[in-house]
């Protein structure tokens, strides 16, 4: 399983949102109306109770919030970008969280979870990706690169 095979355009955001919990919860909203999520309500709890455990950011200006999930048919990413940077997200270095990316998978399906998550570490330690994606103009230009990567 690849990042490529479960992002879909219509789950890349341009993030207008500048605090966390307004950016989570469009992506939360995303990630409902895109299909695949039978709950917008319990997929929030599950999220906002995953960082009150503790922060998914990370460094690098990247936060990686994730569950797993009873009520998801299909592993799902949903990526935000707001190049300003999300300001009150707690990271391990102290930088603007920019990069937001939600995995959501299925309760059992542990080993996909890890996957995705060291996939999209790996492609997002990339300094010369991070810029091109900080400086794509739309969303669509935002899919159309993290596609045309290895």
């Amino acid at each position: 399983m690849t990042i490529k095979s479960i992002l879909k355009k219509e789950t890349v955001l341009m993030l207008e949102e500048t605090t966390k919990e307004s950016a989570l919860e469009r992506m939360i909203k995303c990630a409902f109306e895109t299909g695949d999520v039978d709950s917008e309500e319990n997929l929030k709890k599950n999220i906002f109770y995953r960082e009150e455990l503790m922060s998914t950011g990370m460094g690098l200006g990247i936060a990686i919030p994730h569950t797993r999930y009873e009520g998801i048919s299909a592993p799902k990413m949903i990526i935000g970008i707001q190049p300003q940077g999300i300001s009150d997200y707690v990271t391990l270095d102290d930088h603007k969280i920019q990069f937001v990316v939600m995995i959501l998978v299925g309760k059992d399906q542990h080993k996909t979870h890890i996957q995705m998550m060291s996939q999209i570490v790996s492609l997002l330690k990339e300094d010369s990706l991070r810029n091109k994606l900080l400086n794509a103009t739309s969303s669509d230009e935002i899919f159309e690169t993290l596609m045309e990567t290895k």
